[in-house]
């Protein structure tokens, strides 16, 4: 029997972290959300695709030749580095993700990437690189390779968002 979360091979959808460094502190117009202002260092971004995983990604990913639709998009033109780290499941987990990287210590920007949720921000500062933290690296080993069904994430949170 499968658990709800289990994907197949070939599956394109899922939830993702972005990665950004701001080398210099910054003004970022953002949408309704207005002028934010960044901290020099570390963002981390938490979204999700139903479909085309790996689209979004990359669309993220991409400085320039985009419309601003996410809140992301008037980030990533100020970052010297974007990487990203897919999670591929049929579970939405996004918020799960949110929850634990403010628990890993980041500094959640108010209502970014958050608007059709109840969550206070899905964007989180870190003055340090997170890939260099040994406990974001266990929360990423557990989200992408723990068995898990959608009604709970590996870590215990109870966010309820299956697909």
């Amino acid at each position: 029997m499968k658990k709800e979360g289990f994907v197949s091979a070939g599956t394109d959808a899922g939830n993702y972290l972005i990665l950004l460094k701001l080398p210099e502190p910054c003004t970022v117009e953002v949408g309704a959300l207005g002028e934010i202002p960044m901290e020099q260092g570390w963002y981390i971004y938490t979204g999700s695709a139903r479909k085309n995983l790996s689209a979004r990604i990359e669309r993220h990913k991409r400085k320039t030749r985009k419309k601003k639709h996410w809140h992301i998009d008037y980030l990533t033109p100020h970052a010297e580095t974007i990487q990203a780290l897919p999670i591929v499941t049929l579970c939405n987990i996004e918020c799960n993700l949110a929850a634990e990287l403010e628990e890993l210590g980041g500094k959640g920007i108010n209502g970014f990437g958050c608007s059709d949720c109840r969550c206070k921000s899905h964007l989180f500062y870190f003055s340090g690189s997170p890939i260099e933290n040994r406990d974001f690296q266990n929360m990423l080993f557990r989200y992408r390779y723990a068995e898990f069904n959608c009604d709970s994430s590996p870590s215990g949170l109870d966010h309820k968002g299956s697909y």
